[in-house]
């Protein structure tokens, strides 16, 4: 641990930070920026280094170039009898991601092993009354940043500096207004309730409200707290909360983890709970909450209350199920984990399963987490979340009365598999082949190069591109945009290709969207003649009456004709970077006149026109190109 001599303003390395005595600084960053280990070792390596005597002696006075904050720091911690002072800002060097991923997982440490925390408060007054109604220190930014969380709760002595460094109060005086503005309690607060015996829920509340500068340090802040260490990988973005819940459930059978998100209130509904048709065609939900973990600590917000039961209440709140002891295992798919479950009741009309959840809200009830049956893939796989008619909200939870138990059929105990994070498609709607061609994407782009646009246009053709953008409710997607791309010569002939989302339903459960659908139509003053048509896969044109319509319950094979990269789709090789296919173009006197051939490939362009990051799912390149009708044909056959 590299320390500050609040003396000289030199650095000391000690190897066992609870051999000395030190104070440690919290603070909030200056928007400005502050100076680093390596400014401040500048400094003094610049300094002059020997005595009049020719000696080699230490700087007489404090190098004046060190920041006024870290200058002000020491004098303050001086003063108070400590010859040594941690500081964040300039007791790291960042340069070296080892020293900082170390820091980081140490950082709770060594503020709880710290003799004395400085809590400075550059935006309050020092003569006025913190206890206020109205006072800046209710409203300071200290108490809005992710990192001060563990500088509040982790040392035993903290001391309230105002802007001029003056002290406001030390925590154990100022407990009752500190338990006002951040919902911690004063036990909690004041050590003489320990951390570890407060739930997950309510320890992620208290971070619900507070801001990082870098969206990694939202879980990284939290490590200490949750008494946990793991690499931090700046740029892992969201994925890093996402390891800090897995962590989480290695140390602590608390499934309060589980309970984020928006709670049904059964007493909304006096008629009974009514899953809306439309949750069972959508594969959208958002990924926040049909996923197992949240995705920030923000999606706690409203947990403060949720406490962990205990394994034999549980068991007997459920009848004497056997309930067994939490295990979860990482797989591809998701946790895979043994709970209580309740299944739909005999004469439901959904597949809507509820995991039953270790934990209680204020009202006492267990908790329920609403699973939606995703028997595509596997047998056992669910997805998390419910809507109801009428209503635009997303439930993740609801609490288990009596009322909700009435409509569902008695617990028991199965295996299954939950996905925990964010995540582009599902795993669940997988082909067979690993190619992303034809999955179910909520929403996706695919447009024509220019220079292709220009090469068709010298051609004689027309080229437009028509877009019937998704259609939502309440935020998701319920049905997916439909691209069209028209060709029209001498205002006669015309070629209409479009990709649209296919309107059956991928499986038996009928809760997705349909696959990538690729149609063409031509304009022809009479159809070919059915000796023609035998020899060749001729793309039939859609119905008038199922553009815009809802999706369908309509289940067929997932090699359908209709879907990309199924019957006549060429992949390019096995790592499907291209797909394509050849459709033929009649003319009036039923011979083959022209032939296409549609190639769709992931594109490189990500950025749109304006600069701004595109924020489909998938963005495809479409090339139309025409080519010999023989060829075609030929390709076709084989």
């Amino acid at each position: 641990m590299r320390l500050i001599n609040t003396y000289t303003g030199a650095f000391e390395w000690h190897h066992d930070p609870t051999t000395v005595r030190y104070a440690i600084l919290s603070h909030v960053w200056d928007l400005a920026g502050e100076q680093s280990y390596k400014d401040v070792f500048r400094i003094h390596k610049q300094l002059p280094r020997s005595s009049p005597g020719g000696g080699a002696s230490l700087p007489p006075t404090f190098p004046s170039q060190v920041s006024a904050k870290i200058r002000h720091c020491c004098t303050h911690a001086r003063r108070n009898g400590y010859t040594l002072l941690w500081i964040d800002s300039c007791c790291i060097d960042k340069s070296s991601s080892a020293e900082l991923s170390e820091a980081i997982n140490s950082m709770y440490q060594w503020y709880e092993q710290a003799t004395v925390c400085y809590a400075f408060l550059f935006d309050v007054r020092s003569d006025e009354d913190p206890r206020g109604a109205r006072s800046s220190f209710r409203r300071s930014k200290w108490f809005t940043r992710g990192w001060t969380l563990q500088e509040l709760l982790a040392p035993l002595r903290v001391v309230f500096l105002s802007a001029d460094w003056r002290p406001l109060g030390t925590l154990s005086s100022l407990a009752a207004v500190i338990e006002e503005v951040t919902g911690i309690e004063r036990g909690v607060l004041l050590h003489q309730t320990p951390l570890r015996t407060v739930s997950v829920a309510r320890r992620m509340s208290w971070a619900a409200q507070r801001v990082t500068t870098r969206v990694e340090d939202e879980a990284y802040s939290l490590m200490g707290i949750f008494g946990v260490m793991m690499p931090t990988i700046y740029g892992e973005g969201r994925n890093a909360f996402g390891r800090l819940q897995e962590e989480i459930l290695k140390q602590a059978p608390d499934q309060t983890v589980f309970a984020w998100g928006p709670a049904l209130c059964p007493a909304a509904h006096p008629d009974g709970i009514r899953p809306s048709v439309s949750y069972f065609t959508l594969d959208n939900v958002l990924p926040r909450e049909r996923n197992l973990f949240a995705s920030s600590p923000r999606d706690f917000a409203a947990c403060a209350e949720m406490e962990p039961e205990a394994h034999l209440s549980l068991s007997e709140r459920l009848g004497g199920l056997g309930v067994p002891f939490p295990e979860y295992t990482s797989t591809g798919f998701g946790i895979r984990t043994r709970m209580p479950i309740l299944p739909p009741a005999e004469d439901a009309t959904h597949s809507i399963y509820i995991g039953v959840l270790a934990c209680v809200a204020g009202d006492g009830n267990l908790t329920g987490l609403f699973l939606h049956a995703n028997r595509t893939w596997m047998s056992n796989g669910y997805y998390i979340g419910m809507d109801v008619d009428a209503e635009d909200t997303v439930y993740r939870t609801v609490p288990l009365t009596d009322e909700v138990l009435a409509q569902w059929g008695p617990p028991e105990v199965a295996e299954v598999y939950l996905p925990t994070r964010v995540m582009t498609s599902s795993p669940w709607t997988q082909a067979s082949s690993d190619c992303t061609f034809g999955q179910p994407f909520a929403t996706y782009d695919i447009f024509l190069p220019e220079w292709r646009a220009r090469e068709l246009e010298a051609k004689g053709y027309d080229v437009s591109r028509v877009v019937e953008p998704s259609a939502t409710r309440g935020g998701l997607v319920t049905k997916p945009p439909t691209y069209r791309f028209v060709l029209v010569k001498d205002g006669s002939r015309a070629i209409s290709i479009e990709f649209s989302s296919c309107s059956c339903t991928p499986g038996p459960e009928e809760n997705q969207h349909g696959r990538m659908r690729a149609a063409v139509t031509f304009q022809a003053s009479r159809p070919p003649t059915a000796d023609v048509a035998a020899n060749a896969a001729v793309s039939q044109p859609i119905a008038q009456e199922e553009h815009g319509s809802p999706h369908r319950a309509v289940t067929h094979d997932v090699a359908h004709p209709d879907h990309v990269n199924n019957c006549g789709w060429m992949l390019d090789d096995e790592s499907c970077t291209a797909a394509s296919k050849d459709f033929l173009c009649w003319a009036e006197d039923e011979h083959v006149a022209e032939a296409i051939r549609l190639t769709l490939s992931p594109s490189p362009e990500q950025w749109s026109a304006d600069g701004a990051p595109r924020t489909w799912d998938t963005v495809y390149t479409l090339d139309i190109e025409f080519i010999d009708p023989s060829d075609a044909v030929a390709t076709l056959d084989s």
